[in-house]
């Protein structure tokens, strides 16, 4: 036995044991984001050795179910406090080749974001979830619109995909807070694809949108905090429809939804200049983004002069931990018309 696979069947032991104490505790399954330890786990499921295992490690059944997802992993510091830090092998892929931006901001932050596809499972006795209601909300689930948008980069401080090092670099003229983020390795991005109808993108979008402000809501208030901002990058065309177009009404309704918690949405888009409130020209977008960061209490509201009612949520923004889903629907569909009562007034036309 290799000594990949023998560190990689130590941590699926470790990570079975943690499976056992959460579902005793009536906590959520814990994400399997690990293709080096998940392939383990798989080797082992059909073995006689396996129930074994389970009944040594979790002190009952645990089984494999298929789940996709991406966002915060929630079991690292309870893996922590048993067994130290993560090992490498959490950050390899089934081939042996070791995710080096995702290990770096692991040590930088304390913290994992990743995508996961499969997640454990104990049977009928399996105590409820009793996550909060915005966590088990915002956990992905299947829906009708997904696979609209294709994930081509998890969250990364060096995206591959799109060319963004420069532009970044070029708009800490315009951002006091980015030369120190990117310092840090704070600033991430995450690229997906279009590939689907316009709708049907702009819901994933929206989704992807609630999925990074909830993975920052709780990491906003600690160390650096306010120079942590989540990327989400828009490439490929959908027919009939502009980059603007798809991330008008997601960056709306998510900008309506978070601004009272402290959490503030931004968008650019491809090849466009835009300007500052002062006038001053900032560069084209090499793609576009929705940037989801902390809100800037004494800056921000100035930004949004024509939503008077939203710049003084947001001047007064406090997170006490509140589900934002509470009072509305969760369908894009009808979040979308009760965003539309949000909307400011049209400007009156040119005589």
């Amino acid at each position: 036995m290799s000594t990949a696979t023998t560190t990689a069947t130590t941590e699926l032991r470790r990570f079975l044991t943690i499976t056992g104490r959460r579902f005793a505790n009536g906590q959520s399954a814990p994400e399997m984001f690990s293709p080096a330890v998940d392939a383990a786990w798989r080797e082992l499921l059909s073995t006689p050795q396996y129930a074994a295992l389970c009944h040594e490690t979790a002190g009952r059944p645990i089984g494999h179910a298929a789940t996709g997802g991406r966002g915060p992993i929630s079991w690292v510091t309870a893996y922590e406090e048993a067994y130290g830090p993560l090992p490498e092998i959490w950050f390899t892929d089934a081939d042996g080749n070791v995710d080096q931006d995702a290990i770096a901001h692991y040590r930088a932050t304390g913290t994992v974001v990743a995508e996961w596809d499969c997640a454990p499972i104990g049977g009928d006795d399996v105590a409820p979830d009793r996550r909060p209601e915005t966590a088990r909300r915002t956990t992905p689930a299947p829906r009708p619109t997904a696979g609209a948008l294709r994930l081509v980069e998890a969250s990364t401080t060096r995206p591959t995909t799109v060319d963004i090092g420069d532009y970044a670099r070029q708009m800490t003229a315009h951002c006091p807070y980015l030369a120190p983020s990117l310092h840090a390795g704070l600033t991430r991005w995450t690229v997906y694809r279009a590939d689907g109808g316009a709708e049907a993108v702009q819901a994933e979008l929206f989704h992807a949108g609630v999925q990074a402000a909830e993975w920052l809501r709780p990491l906003l208030n600690r160390p650096h905090g306010i120079l942590r901002c989540e990327n989400i990058v828009l490439v490929g065309e959908v027919p009939g429809a502009r980059h603007r177009d798809l991330l008008a009404w997601p960056h709306w309704v998510l900008k309506n939804l978070y601004g009272p918690v402290g959490v503030m949405f931004g968008k650019f888009y491809a090849g466009e200049e835009e300007a500052t409130a002062a006038g001053h020209r900032i560069p084209a977008a090499p793609a576009s983004f929705l940037p989801v960061r902390a809100a800037v209490r004494r800056r921000d509201p100035r930004f949004l002069c024509a939503t008077p009612y939203l710049a003084a949520a947001l001047a007064a923004a406090d997170d006490d931990g509140r589900d934002v889903f509470e009072h509305i629907p969760t369908e894009w569909k009808e979040i979308r018309t009760w965003a539309r009562h949000l909307l400011p007034p049209a400007k009156p036309s040119p005589s």
